[in-house]
């Protein structure tokens, strides 16, 4: 039984859990621990501690508040869990305020995460890297699984390169100036 919890609803994360579901037995939360709303927190924090006493294998998107109340919960339950890293966790760029190591409090959670996580699995090998350096962590549990694509559907033609940058992200302010 798999718990998979993530704090946005996007098409990639759709189809993990939709395969996943295919082999397993899946609960999925959309879980928002924003402090500032006491009662969406409480909330998140009751369905994920009644997720995780029914679940064997948290799987968090993502080292953000979610996937540390799972790994907070998982262990004090005595459960497994999983994060899926996709940058933001092991990145580092103070000049625009962005990655878990420009922010102290974040490194200290990111940390929690990745130190008390059964699996950790990373969505490129750079980032293995950097999660293992970083973190000083145990590489044996740190698993790399770029995220898919149709390899059918994305081939490359014979028309002429252009010269340009393709970026899909989630668009924030952020993740404006980032990209």
């Amino acid at each position: 039984r798999i718990l998979f919890i993530r704090s946005l609803d996007t098409e990639i994360m759709q189809t993990d859990l939709d395969t996943l579901s295919k082999y397993y037995d899946v609960r999925s939360e959309v879980l928002d621990f924003n402090i500032r709303d006491q009662k969406a927190f409480l909330s998140s924090m009751a369905r994920l501690a009644k997720g995780i006493l029914w679940c064997d294998l948290s799987l968090a998107w993502f080292g953000g508040a979610p996937a540390y109340w799972s790994a907070r919960l998982a262990k004090l339950f005595g459960k497994r869990s999983a994060v899926v890293l996709g940058g933001y966790e092991v990145a580092n760029i103070p000049e625009l305020n962005y990655g878990s190591l420009a922010n102290s409090t974040s490194a200290s959670k990111i940390s929690y995460i990745l130190h008390n996580a059964d699996l950790v699995l990373p969505v490129d090998e750079s980032l293995r890297t950097k999660a293992i350096e970083n973190f000083d962590i145990d590489g044996s549990k740190v698993i790399s699984i770029p995220t898919g694509y149709n390899s059918d559907l994305f081939k490359p033609n014979d028309a002429p390169k252009e010269n340009l940058v393709l970026t899909v992200a989630y668009i924030t302010k952020t993740t404006i100036r980032l990209k």
